[in-house]
C-alpha cells in the first residue's frame, strides 16, 4: 500500500523571487516544487483519499506536467541544435581534409619538380644520394623551395591547425548531442509517468463523483420517502377531522414555541450551496448543529413520533408531527430513544448525536417541514 496522504494536501502556488535570489536559483526552486507536486500526486492513496484531495492533487500535477512538457520541448530543440552543430563540424572537418590533400599534393609536386628539374624517373636516385656534395645541393634546393612555396606551406600549416580545431569541435558536439539525447529520454519517461498518474487520478476522481452522485440520489430517495410519511400523516389527520387534506400555512402562532434541539453550534445553515464535488447547487434542507458524539437530542416541540428508524442517508432518524401541520426531522443520530406512534413532550430526549448515514462526522441534522416541504429551521427557532 502506498503512503497515505492527508485530506488537506498543500499544493501551494510557487513563491515569488526572494530578495537576493538569482533567476537560476528561483528556477531550480520552481523545478523542485513542481517535482514535489508530481511526487505527492503519485504517492496519493486513492483508496482513502476523498474527491477534494484528488482534485487538489490533479491541479498541482497539471502544473508539473505543463512544466515537464516545456522541458521535453526544450530538450528536443537543444538536441536538434547540437545535431546541426555536429553535422556542420563534421562537414567542416571533411572540407578541410580535402583542402589539405589538395595543397599537400600541389606542394609535393612542386618540390619533386624542383628536386629533379623535371627529370622524372631520376627522383628516387637523387633523393637517396649519400654524396656530401649532393646533400649540400639538396639542402640549398629545399631552402629555395621553401621560399618559393612559402604561401602554400603556410596555408598547409593553417589548414592543419584548423583541422585540429574542427576535430575538437566535432567531438564536443557529438558528446553534447549524446548527453542531450539521454536527457531527452529521461524527461520523456518522466513526462509519460506523470501523464499516467494524471490519468489514474482523473479516473479516481470520476469514480468519486459517481459515488457522490449515487449517494445524492439515495438521499433524494430517502427525502422522498420521508415526504410521503409526512404527507400520509397529514392526510390521516385531515380524514379524521372530516375535511380534505390541505398544505398548512406557516404563521407566527404556528411557528412559536420551538426550542433548539441541540446545544451544539450551527455548522451548516439551510439553503442552496455549491456542492464541492459535483459542482452544482443543491439544497441543504436543514440546519446542522456541531454537537459532541453522544450528546442528547431534544424534541423541539411537543408532538407525535410518526417515524423512528433507519432511513438511508439520514441514518438513524426521527420525525415528529406537531400541531398546525408542522413536522421536525432529526437525522444522523447514534441511537434512538423513542419509537413510532408515541407522544413526546418539548425538550424530551429522543436520541443521541451520532454520525450515521451520509455523514462526515458527529452532528445533528435538523429539518422543519410545512406539509411536505422543508423550510429554514431558523424561521421557527
Amino acid at each position: 500500500m502506498i503512503a497515505v496522504v492527508g485530506a488537506c494536501i498543500c499544493l501551494a502556488s510557487l513563491p515569488a523571487l526572494a530578495s537576493g535570489q538569482s533567476v537560476d536559483e528561483a528556477r531550480t526552486q520552481r523545478e523542485a516544487t513542481r517535482a514535489q507536486q508530481a511526487q505527492v500526486a503519485a504517492e496519493l492513496d486513492l483508496l482513502r483519499a476523498d474527491a477534494s484531495t484528488i482534485r487538489s492533487a490533479l491541479e498541482g500535477l497539471d502544473e508539473a506536467i505543463g512544466y515537464q512538457e516545456a522541458k521535453v520541448g526544450a530538450a528536443r530543440d537543444a538536441l536538434a541544435a547540437a545535431d546541426r552543430s555536429a553535422a556542420k563540424a563534421q562537414a567542416d572537418l571533411e572540407a578541410t581534409a580535402g583542402r589539405i590533400d589538395e595543397v599537400r599534393a600541389r606542394v609535393t609536386d612542386a618540390v619533386l619538380d624542383a628536386y629533379t628539374g623535371g627529370s622524372g624517373g631520376q627522383t628516387q636516385q637523387f633523393l637517396a644520394s649519400a654524396d656530401a656534395t649532393e646533400v649540400s645541393q639538396r639542402a640549398s634546393l629545399l631552402n629555395a623551395v621553401r621560399g618559393r612555396y612559402a604561401e602554400d606551406l603556410e596555408e598547409l600549416r593553417s589548414l592543419k591547425e584548423q583541422q585540429r580545431r574542427f576535430e575538437r569541435s566535432s567531438r564536443q558536439a557529438v558528446a553534447e548531442a549524446s548527453a542531450l539525447t539521454a536527457e531527452l529520454e529521461r524527461a520523456t519517461a518522466e513526462l509519460a509517468a506523470r501523464r499516467a498518474t494524471q490519468a489514474e487520478l482523473a479516473a479516481a476522481l470520476q469514480a468519486r463523483i459517481g459515488d457522490v452522485q449515487a449517494e445524492a440520489n439515495r438521499l433524494k430517495a430517502a427525502e422522498d420517502e420521508l415526504t410521503a410519511v409526512i404527507n400520509r400523516h397529514l392526510a390521516e389527520v385531515a380524514a379524521a377531522a372530516g375535511r380534505p387534506a390541505a398544505t398548512p400555512v406557516l404563521s407566527v402562532s404556528s411557528a412559536s414555541g420551538f426550542i433548539t434541539p441541540s446545544d451544539g453550534p450551527i455548522t451548516s445553515p439551510f439553503g442552496h450551496r455549491i456542492h464541492p464535488i459535483l459542482g452544482y447547487a443543491r439544497l441543504h434542507s436543514g440546519t446542522d448543529f456541531g454537537a459532541a458524539y453522544g450528546s442528547p437530542v431534544r424534541a423541539a416541540k411537543a408532538g407525535e413520533v410518526i417515524f423512528a428508524g433507519w432511513n438511508g442517508g439520514y441514518g438513524n432518524c426521527v420525525i415528529i408531527a406537531h400541531a398546525g401541520g408542522l413536522s421536525t426531522l432529526y437525522g444522523h443520530m447514534s441511537e434512538l430513544a423513542v419509537r413510532e406512534g408515541v407522544s413526546v413532550g418539548q425538550g424530551e430526549t429522543i436520541g443521541w448525536v451520532g454520525s450515521t448515514g451520509a455523514s462526515t462526522g458527529p452532528h445533528l441534522h435538523f429539518e422543519v417541514w410545512v406539509g411536505g416541504s422543508p423550510i429554514d429551521p431558523m424561521n421557527v427557532l
